[in-house]
């Protein structure tokens, strides 16, 4: 399984009309082709927020999850619900493409990423120790991050 920011995440009031004229993968179109791609890589599904309360119907599907977040690694951005199904499913989760924006220049802010992201990343650690980023910059604070947690 496939799971990842949809676009009800960003647009919860305006989704259906969002989605009217775009992807139900992801909330911008690059993150929805990171979506896509692994869908199809892995001949997964996508598993949209609105499934997560069939935690053993999923277990039941699927032997692993995978997270695409794409340029999600902030401090605002709140992933419980996603830490928290992850979590429920008790199952090996990888982590594709994740990113920060690399335009602020200031690395220490991204040391201080949100307290459901680190949660999360150590979810994945400690059951697949996969975590793939989007390149050098993501990797170096990921790794800052680590060495301060």
């Amino acid at each position: 399984m496939i799971i990842g920011l949809g676009p009800e995440y960003n647009y919860p009031k305006d989704y259906d009309e969002w989605l009217s004229e775009n992807t139900e993968y992801a909330s911008n179109h690059g993150a929805s082709l990171i979506s896509r791609a692994l869908i199809k890589q892995f001949n997964g599904d996508f598993i949209s927020v609105n499934q997560f309360n069939d935690v053993e119907k999923l277990r039941e599907k699927y032997d692993q999850c995978i997270v695409a977040f794409a340029t999600h690694v902030t401090t605002w951005r709140d992933v419980s619900v996603y830490t928290n199904f992850v979590e429920k499913l008790q199952m090996p989760t990888f982590c594709f493409s994740l990113g920060v924006q690399d335009y602020s220049g200031d690395t220490k802010n991204f040391l201080k990423i949100h307290h459901s992201f680190k949660r999360l990343l150590s979810i994945v650690s400690e059951r697949s120790k996969f975590i793939g980023v989007r390149g050098p910059f993501t990797a170096a604070i990921l790794a800052k991050m680590d060495s301060v947690m």
